[in-house]
């Protein structure tokens, strides 16, 4: 029962919080801007001052009673006038007292905020740091399987070029030896041209399957009819085991009408010449067709350029001559 009366008595006393609330209303309807901290360190600032300028004029009126000895009345009221100043200087510091009282608190609270405030700054920043660094390390395996991925593409495109070049080369063995476009044919016939009005022997083989060899042997000769030369018509006469077994080959009285006629020839098929050099030469210009070369289009060892070979050939004519 005791224990139950003095809760009683207790619950009917004000808490701290509610003195300190009563205190700051009491604060704020006598001293101005109470809540503000600039406010109150101007205020402070202010009060301090007066005080100062306060007392300044009560050491001045003391003086100046202590000078007016001789006129007592006159003394008196530099004495009174004096301790007016000193009063007020006195509530100056007293309410400067409780400014920088408040100027404290509130600076405290200030302290406290930016705290809080740097506090979540910086969780904040270590949770960016972490989102990037989990962002980073799915960027670096995306890129780990893009590598891959390229790899695997890079083997499958070079898988791919080689299945085009031997699906190439497939079509290249099956297809029928034919000028590309017309403009070819002209650039052949400018370079028959050179033969005009000589006769030529155009040959192929005899058997029967070599349906494309006869019909080159017929194209050549067409061409060479529109260069003005005169060809004779030996296609289908070649017996099996002559030369050539493959491409285009030219035989002829000199290396240089071998080796042009040749070089004229190459659109259609890989050229060759007959052996040229000291060995003895046919007497007439000789055109033997053969079965389609299955080799990369280009110049040969017989069709490359003249005048290398007669500069190799002047050079073996002197080195004979030294001997």
């Amino acid at each position: 029962m005791i224990e139950h009366s003095l809760m009683s008595v207790n619950t009917g006393l004000p808490t701290n919080a509610e003195r300190s609330a009563h205190v700051t209303m009491m604060n704020l309807a006598l001293l101005p801007d109470w809540n503000s901290l600039d406010s109150v360190r101007s205020a402070h600032s202010n009060l301090e001052l007066a005080a100062l300028v306060f007392f300044a004029l009560l050491v001045v009126f003391d003086v100046l009673a202590h000078f007016a000895e001789e006129h007592k009345d006159r003394a008196r009221l530099f004495e009174k006038i004096g301790l007016c100043f000193f009063a007020v200087a006195v509530l100056c510091e007293i309410a400067g007292y409780r400014y920088g009282q408040r100027n404290d608190a509130l600076s405290d609270q200030k302290i406290r905020s930016l705290d809080a405030v740097a506090h979540d700054a910086d969780s904040t920043a270590k949770g960016a740091k972490t989102t990037a660094d989990a962002a980073k390390t799915k960027a670096d395996a995306v890129g780990v399987e893009a590598d891959q991925a390229q790899g695997k593409i890079a083997a499958v495109n070079s898988r791919a070029d080689l299945l085009n070049a031997q699906i190439a080369a497939t079509q290249y063995a099956f297809s029928m030896r034919n000028l590309p476009s017309l403009a070819s044919r002209d650039q052949v016939i400018e370079q028959l041209k050179q033969f005009r009005g000589k006769t030529v022997f155009v040959r192929s083989y005899r058997y029967m399957g070599d349906v494309d060899g006869f019909r080159v042997c017929k194209m050549v000769i067409d061409l060479a009819h529109s260069a003005g030369i005169n060809p004779v018509d030996q296609c289908s006469t070649l017996l099996p085991g002559e030369t050539p077994s493959t491409g285009i080959q030219v035989c002829g009285p000199n290396d240089q009408e071998m080796l042009s006629l040749s070089k004229a020839l190459t659109p259609i098929d890989i050229g060759g010449t007959c052996p040229w050099g000291n060995t003895p030469h046919s007497p007439d210009l000789l055109i033997s067709v053969g079965s389609k070369a299955l080799m990369g289009i280009g110049e040969t060892f017989q069709t490359e350029d003249a005048a290398k070979r007669r500069a190799a050939m002047k050079k073996s004519s002197k080195l004979n001559a030294k001997r």
